[in-house]
């Protein structure tokens, strides 16, 4: 049964709804240690500025202790954001000092699930050897949207710190989850002259993950639960309005995205054939979907939460669930059709689409008004039982 539906209004076709289907998701901590690395927990902080909407910088602080030499720690960086200023010290005498001989590489790591995990890849610093360390560096990402979680899911840090800074010019939305499951949890905010700071502060040397298993399958479907933040920055017109800006942001990067061209058309056209039965219509374009196009989820940039062009999903004939989704609601537009394309929350995913933000969803599916506006059926074209239930009229 689906718990939620919001449904956002837009070009037939372009709205996007946030829904809960039937349907695991590991969000990182921020930070990675190979085996053995840390003698004992380690202090992490992480301070955030927002510069613009359409962008923010982040300036990244960890301090620890190493046991061993020729190991490293590692920080998943989305694409989309340019790292620098980096530069590592360690306490010799009671000192800090420049350390020498860090070896610092970006490495490519596979994709989540996820269709918003935009982190494809590894920020990694080796050290030399066994030290008191310090590591700082910098990040720019040009996609404000995308700050949309702030994890408290580590082991290994005995105190974690967001602060975030906010311009007058916006406003901040946070919601709090599982934090009932940590040592100690704190948030306050200052008003200065720049804006409001809000400052997140876990301390926590032992986090244990919690689950909940739901028994509507006999085999259970865990959902695990992570500590966290979600987020969302709008301008200060949307105060009233987070999920409408949400809305209309996802709408402005899929306009260009959602028109079939002359080959499209006749390829459409040529699925369905002469049927004018609108049960068949759907059926064929959703088999279509769902056999001919092959799932593939290795992107960047935009492309881990905007789905590419329908014309491109249909020449390179794969895609991943977005990308399907594209495909099946612009042909049934095509065909006559109301759809929308829907970001959703299965039953295994930590969150659920109670909040406007991206870190809710781990899915998109396509979603058709049913005739005479009874309501709506979801279509999953990555799904062996394609057509869902909608959740009423």
């Amino acid at each position: 049964m689906l718990k939620r539906l919001l449904l956002f209004r837009g070009p037939q076709g372009s709205g996007i709804c946030f829904i809960l289907i039937l349907g695991f998701l590991l969000l990182s901590s921020g930070v990675q240690a190979s085996d053995n690395f840390l003698k004992k927990p380690f202090f992490s902080h992480r301070e955030i500025i927002v510069v613009s909407d359409t962008g923010y910088s982040s300036r990244i602080e960890v301090d620890g202790d190493t046991q061993n030499s020729g190991t490293g720690l590692s920080f998943p960086v989305s694409s989309l954001s340019i790292i620098g200023d980096y530069q590592a010290f360690q306490m010799k005498k009671a000192k800090w000092q420049k350390l020498k001989g860090l070896q610092f590489s970006q490495e490519a790591q596979p994709p989540g699930r996820e269709f918003f995990d935009e982190s494809v890849f590894m920020a990694r610093f080796n050290l030399p050897g066994e030290m008191r360390f310090d590591i700082r560096y910098t990040t720019f990402c040009r996609e404000l949207m995308l700050l949309d979680f702030l994890s408290f899911n580590s082991l290994m840090a005995d105190t974690t710190e967001y602060t975030i800074t906010v311009p007058r010019s916006q406003v901040f939305f946070f919601h709090a989850d599982y934090v009932q499951y940590l040592p100690s949890f704190s948030v306050d905010s200052l008003v200065n002259e720049s804006g409001i700071t809000y400052r997140f502060r876990v301390t926590a040397p032992q986090v244990e993950m919690k689950w909940s298993v739901n028994h509507m399958f006999s085999s259970g479907i865990v959902r695990p639960h992570i500590p966290g933040i979600r987020l969302v920055i709008v301008p200060a017109a949307f105060r009233n309005n987070p999920a409408g800006y949400l809305n209309d942001w996802y709408v402005r990067h899929l306009e260009t995205r959602i028109i079939p061209d002359e080959n499209s058309a006749r390829l459409i056209d040529s699925i369905t054939g002469f049927t004018r039965d609108p049960d068949s219509v759907v059926a064929r374009l959703l088999a279509f979907a769902n056999d001919k196009i092959r799932y593939i989820n290795v992107y960047h940039g935009m492309e881990t939460i905007i789905p590419k062009n329908v014309n491109q999903i249909l020449d390179m004939r794969m895609g991943d669930c977005k990308d399907k989704a594209n495909f099946l609601c612009q042909a049934l537009v095509h065909k006559g059709f109301d759809t929308r394309l829907a970001v959703c929350s299965t039953r295994d995913h930590p969150f659920d689409m109670d909040f406007p933000s991206f870190a809710g969803g781990n899915h998109m599916v396509c979603i058709m008004k049913k005739p005479g506006n009874s309501g709506w059926d979801v279509l999953d074209p990555t799904n062996r039982m394609p057509v869902l239930p909608g959740p009423g009229a």
